[in-house]
């Protein structure tokens, strides 16, 4: 699926070090997989390999990292006349505000 699709499934995509993290924003849960040149968009399957769920959901990040998620929930435009906000595709920076 592509990122406007697990939109539609509840979770924010979000594009960070080569990583592709699905994140729900009411729940905390997060779930990631290498973005590996595009192949992570042939996995639809949440629970099977190679997504990797985090047991302890967005706790299991740094401070930074969690502020970054809480941003992106909050400040995310995906779909407002873009497929993926610079939010989300990592091109805004905690640093750069």
């Amino acid at each position: 699926m592509i990122a406007k699709e697990w939109w539609e499934h509840g979770y924010k995509t979000i594009f960070r070090n080569g990583m592709v993290y699905l994140y729900r924003p009411l729940s905390g849960v997060v779930i990631s997989t290498p973005i590996d040149g595009g192949k992570w968009q042939c996995f639809d399957d949440v629970n099977r390999r190679p997504w990797h769920k985090h047991p302890q959901g967005i706790d299991e990040f740094s401070e930074s990292m969690r502020e970054d998620f809480h941003r992106v929930a909050c400040e995310c435009y995906c779909g407002q006349g873009v497929d993926l906000c610079d939010l989300c595709a990592g091109l805004i920076c905690l640093e750069t505000r």
